[in-house]
C-alpha cells in the first residue's frame, strides 16, 4: 500500500519570475496544490494507512519551503544533488519501506532515485518530463508539471489504493474440478 508520496519539487501550480530587484515571485495557476490537497485527507488517517507528501528538490529556494509549509508537507528536503543518495533518509525520516514509495520527477537529476524506487515502489512522470525518465515511469502523467501533473499522479495511486480495497472474490463452488471460473 501507498504510504507516501514524493515529488521532485512544490506541486508547481505556482511559476517562479523574478522581480525587478531579483527575487522570487510567483504567479498563481489553477488549482494550487489540488494533488496534494486531494490525498490530504489520507495524510489525517492512521500511520499505517495514511499518505505523506515530501518534497525533494535540488533547489534551495524559500518559495519551496513557504508551499511545503501552507501545505503541511512534514518532508521537505531542499538543495539535494543527489536524489538518489537522499533516499535512505526519506525512508528512515518517514518510517516507510520502499515498496510504499510512489515518487514523480521530470529531470535527468530524477532518473537514478526512480530506478532506485521502481523495483518495488512506484514511479510517475509529468507529460513534459524528459525522455529517459518518461521511459522508466509506471505512470505517465496526461498533463505537464506545473499543470496538475501532481494531481493526475496523485489521483491514479488513489485509483490503484481503491483498487486494492475492492473484494474480488470468486465464489469455486459453482465450479466442478477443471472447470475455470
Amino acid at each position: 500500500m501507498i504510504n507516501a508520496a514524493a515529488s521532485t519539487t512544490a506541486p508547481p501550480s505556482a511559476a517562479t519570475t523574478a522581480g525587478r530587484r531579483g527575487d522570487k515571485r510567483a504567479s498563481k495557476r489553477p488549482s494550487p496544490g489540488s494533488g496534494a490537497t486531494r490525498i490530504a485527507p489520507l495524510r489525517s488517517s492512521t500511520a499505517s494507512n495514511g499518505v505523506e507528501i515530501a518534497f525533494v528538490t535540488r533547489e534551495s529556494s524559500r518559495l519551496v519551503e513557504r508551499r511545503a509549509e501552507k501545505l503541511k508537507v512534514r518532508y521537505c528536503y531542499l538543495g539535494v544533488g543527489d536524489k538518489k543518495a537522499a533516499l535512505p533518509r526519506l525512508l528512515e525520516d518517514t518510517g516507510i519501506e520502499i515498496a510504499e514509495l510512489a515518487y514523480i520527477g521530470d529531470d535527468v537529476n530524477d532518473a537514478g532515485i526512480m530506478s532506485a524506487v521502481a523495483n518495488s515502489g512506484l514511479v510517475g512522470a509529468p507529460l513534459d518530463a524528459v525522455r529517459t525518465v518518461l521511459h522508466s515511469a509506471h505512470y505517465r502523467c496526461a498533463r505537464p508539471g506545473g499543470y496538475g501533473a501532481f494531481r493526475d499522479f496523485a489521483e491514479w495511486i488513489l485509483g490503484l489504493r481503491a483498487q486494492a480495497r475492492t473484494p474480488k472474490a470468486i465464489d469455486n463452488r459453482d465450479y466442478q474440478w477443471g472447470d475455470s471460473p
